[in-house]
């Protein structure tokens, strides 16, 4: 299977952004960008190692499904197509979100109280879930990306 859809399968499954994986991996975002793009088409052993080692941070199972899917045919992932590649890239980036937070708080469009109580619960682990803790930001981010999967019907 081509990189690119591989990672775009398993960030679109687990609601991974690229800026996530960047940080998990060590790898530079622009890097993730142009992996996905399919700007490059292999890549050394050590970059997939770096790619590996951060879906294993984000989710032992995301690493497994990344594995999985580098060794399957193309056809496996008939929905994961070019079209989907901004999907995991732009508008739900979380350093976008930080930075559309900031405007609306200066316009004064954000309950302030209301956005620490939500930030307090989401820094806490879910014993129900297992979910990890995580920021608004991010929180907003996965929010978006299930929104534009159901809108778009993937």
């Amino acid at each position: 299977m081509r990189l690119k859809i591989a990672l775009l399968a398993v960030m679109t499954r687990w609601q991974i952004t690229g800026y996530k994986l960047g940080q998990a991996s060590g790898l530079d975002r622009s890097v993730i960008s142009k992996l996905i793009r399919g700007e490059v088409k292999t890549a050394e052993w050590e970059k997939i190692e770096q790619l590996l080692n951060g879906f294993e941070k984000i989710d032992p199972m995301a690493r497994d499904a990344f594995m999985g899917a580098l060794q399957r045919p193309d056809s496996t992932y008939p929905l994961i197509t070019d079209a989907t590649l901004g999907f995991t890239l732009a508008r739900e980036s979380p350093e976008l979100i930080a930075e559309i937070l900031a405007i609306l708080k200066d316009l004064k469009l954000v309950d302030l109280a209301r956005e620490e109580r939500l930030k307090a619960v989401l820094a806490e682990e879910d014993p129900v879930t297992d979910i990890p803790p995580c920021t608004l930001e991010e929180h907003i981010s996965k929010k978006m990306i299930i929104a534009r999967c159901d809108k778009d019907g993937i």
